[in-house]
């Protein structure tokens, strides 16, 4: 069992102080959303499908929330040698939509030192680059453990099938009404970090940047503890796959991580609707990671707020229209035209019999 965060040596490095700051500018794409939907198994309609988006009140494919969060590990601050940064709390209100192809600037910066627990808090934000808009604020508490005491992982479970997906096998996506979504209503998936899993992230964060924030994977792969953040990250495929689904929108987290993820170690994501508003079309659910072992402690817990959107109206298909719209009720009559030789009246009867009218002309 990985013990509990708060015991493993931590200090606040030299030249971490309040009022630093730092910033990463990036990109995404379409590939890098649909390497990141892989990974953490969230191929909700919303971010995977052209043709849903369209429908829906953004009308184009929407960014997974949580990938742009995901850039806030490479801010500058929390790479510092000899050290581990190690993510405890975090939290984050998506305010925009993020689309393929937007630029994007996150800004990062200390507000307080907590020297009796040497616990750092981070203000970031997440701006659009063309418009200045905002798409998502929020804080991070982290600690900077010593390199040195922290113990290299070495999974008890040697026949584990390693994998760059978070998730071996996503769960089928549910496609729930806010009508059929009640308080205490549960959901659960299975997931574990790999070395596959951080190093695939980091491709994705390095293909995202641009050129002058460009970073070695290798070396920040080690000074930062992503196998807490992903657990974190994976509060997405909860909302997007789990409750409620196909018709969500995710508004807004929190989590802390009391204990540290393990690598190549099973886990239990659970969730658990705690609030459901009719008038708003948001529901809460609170969320806790343990491991699959059920040893009872609770690994990572934490809040999610989502929108419930009304499924989009059925266009009737052609064919419907076919027989339905262009149905004048005249399949089968019996239409007797007089003067139907020539002109109009042959006109006519043509059109009858289009629409099946048994035509008898004179």
């Amino acid at each position: 069992m990985k013990k509990n965060i708060a015991k493993y040596p931590a200090a606040v490095p030299n030249g971490i102080r309040p009022n630093l700051t730092a910033s990463v500018q990036f990109r995404l794409l379409e590939d890098m959303v649909l390497r990141f939907s892989d990974l953490i198994g969230d191929h909700s309609l919303l971010h995977s499908s052209k043709d849903f988006a369209r429908r829906s009140t953004y009308r184009q494919q929407v960014i997974h929330g949580m990938l742009p969060f995901g850039f806030t590990s490479i801010l500058d601050f929390f790479h510092v040698e000899d050290f581990i940064c190690s993510p405890v709390c975090a939290s984050g209100q998506f305010v925009n939509p993020v689309f393929m192809g937007d630029e994007l600037l996150l800004r990062g910066e200390i507000v307080d030192i907590n020297k009796e627990s040497s616990l750092v808090k981070c203000d970031y934000s997440i701006e659009k680059g063309s418009t200045g808009q905002k798409a998502l604020q929020g804080t991070i508490h982290v600690k900077y453990l010593d390199a040195g005491e922290i113990d290299r992982d070495s999974s008890k479970y040697s026949s584990f099938q390693h994998s760059a997906a978070l998730i071996a096998e996503a769960p089928e996506m549910k496609e729930l009404k806010l009508e059929e979504i009640s308080v205490k209503d549960t959901d659960e998936l299975r997931f574990a970090v790999s070395e596959d899993s951080i190093q695939g992230f980091l491709e994705i964060l390095l293909e995202g940047v641009s050129s002058e924030c460009r970073f070695n994977p290798a070396v920040v792969g080690e000074r930062f503890l992503y196998s807490n953040l992903l657990s974190t990250i994976l509060f997405s495929t909860s909302v997007g796959m789990c409750i409620p689904g196909k018709y969500a929108t995710f508004l807004g987290f929190d989590s802390r991580v009391d204990r540290r993820i393990a690598i190549n170690t099973p886990y239990t994501m659970q969730g658990e609707v705690t609030h459901v508003s009719g008038s708003t079309r948001i529901i809460k659910k609170e969320i806790c990671v343990k491991s699959a072992d059920n040893d009872g402690d609770e690994h990572v817990s934490g809040k999610v707020s989502v929108l419930v959107n009304t499924p989009p109206v059925e266009m009737p298909a052609v064919r419907e229209l076919r027989e339905s719209a262009l149905d004048m009720g005249l399949k089968n009559r019996v239409i007797l035209i007089t003067g139907a030789s020539r002109g109009i009246g042959e006109t006519t009867a043509k059109l009858f019999a289009l629409h099946g009218s048994r035509v008898i002309v004179n």
